[in-house]
Formats: C-alpha cells, sequence, structure tokens
C-alpha cells in the first residue's frame, strides 16, 4: 500500500540558517513510527494485520480459492497537516501531537476502508458472500459453514466477527439471544470443522516419499 504524509510547517524562519537532511530523516521516521503506533491503539483490527515486504507497486495476484485468482491493486494513501515551527522551537509540541494523531485519523481511514474493499471483493469472488439478513445469529452460522476455521491446541476455534460500530450493539444482542437450536447447530458445526482442521494438519505431516 502506497503512502504519502506531507507534513508543512509554518512561522517565523528568523534565525534559522539550516536544515540538516539527518533532523528531516529523524523527524520523518518518527512521525511514521508514532502513527502507526497510534493506529494500532485506535483499531484492534488494523493491529492484527502483519505487512509484508514487496518488490513493487504493481498489481499482485493472489490465490483465491482452488481455482481462481484476484489482483490486488496498491492504494495510494494521502495524509497531511500543518506545524507551528515557532511553537516546536519554544518548546511547545502540542500541534506537532495534534498533527501526527490527525494523520494517523487520516491513513486509518483510508487503509481499513481499502482493506474492507479487497474482503469483500474476495469473498464475491469466492462466493463466500452470505446475506444474513439483518440476522446476525443466523448469518453467523451461514457464514461458519463457508469459512475454514483454525483451532488452538487446546481446540478452541479461532474466530472473530467485525461490524461496524452503529451495528455494534444489535449484532451482540442477537448473538446473545442464541435459541436452543441455534446452540445445536453452532456446536455441531464447530466439532466438524475441528475434525476437518485436524485431518488437515495430519495431512500437512504425513511424508510424501515412503520408502
Amino acid at each position: 500500500m502506497k503512502e504519502s504524509i506531507p507534513v508543512t510547517s509554518t512561522g517565523p524562519a528568523d534565525g534559522v540558517s539550516g536544515k540538516p537532511a539527518e533532523y528531516e530523516t529523524a523527524t520523518a521516521k518518527w512521525i511514521e513510527h508514532t502513527v502507526d503506533f497510534l493506529m494500532m491503539e485506535n483499531d484492534p483490527l488494523y493491529a492484527q494485520l502483519r505487512p509484508e515486504q514487496i518488490d513493487g507497486l504493481g498489481e499482485t495476484a493472489i490465490r483465491s480459492g482452488a481455482d481462481g485468482e484476484i489482483l490486488v491493486r496498491p492504494v495510494h494513501t494521502v495524509a497531511t497537516g500543518s506545524v507551528d515551527v515557532g511553537s516546536a522551537i519554544a518548546g511547545d509540541f502540542g500541534d506537532l501531537e495534534a498533527v501526527v494523531a490527525q494523520i494517523a485519523d487520516q491513513k486509518l481511514e483510508q487503509t481499513m476502508a481499502a482493506y474492507f474493499a479487497l474482503v469483500i471483493d474476495a469473498t464475491q469472488h469466492t462466493g463466500n458472500l452470505v446475506d444474513a439478513h439483518g440476522d446476525a445469529a443466523e448469518g453467523l452460522l451461514a457464514m461458519l459453514e463457508k469459512m475454514d476455521v483454525a483451532f488452538d491446541d487446546d481446540g478452541k476455534p479461532s474466530l472473530q466477527i467485525v461490524v461496524s460500530p452503529s451495528d455494534a450493539a444489535r449484532v451482540r444482542a442477537q448473538l446473545a439471544a442464541f435459541t436452543p437450536d441455534q446452540h445445536r447447530r453452532f456446536s455441531e458445526i464447530i466439532i466438524r470443522k475441528r475434525e476437518e482442521y485436524r485431518a488437515s494438519r495430519r495431512r500437512r505431516r504425513l511424508p510424501r516419499h515412503c520408502h
């Protein structure tokens, strides 16, 4: 994901005779690391994403199911802000801190919008899209039927539901109101998925050649 974070400065330049490159480099690194830290603090889902080094910023083909692939295109994110240099020189960094927080908010909004757009595209491409018709409980059961589920060493499933803040209360209430039949179906699905997961792990451990 390509990014651009221009930070402009305002304020008097009197008495400033130079702008050492090492200062700019150090400041840019500090802003980059601080912005990423704030993004992880502000969005638990973003904090779970793991960056990967790529050779270029062109389209990248990734596998989508057993039979196809989708193209992932780079997304250009832009965040801007201005800092009063005079205040920073005087030792007041409140303006700089506010700008860095604004940059983190801008970048997070653009990054997560691109992430969810990719998820929607991938699920539509693979046929894994589920229409819950406003019923989170039935939607969860339908989704579990379609997806691969990983389990930890104790056999507990690794599941996470991501919803918009406006829907969070409704989804929690619907999931908390599982009927006995829905609890039974959920347990049956988890038991089946656990066996499938363990079987796939056993197949991966089998030797490729036998003598």
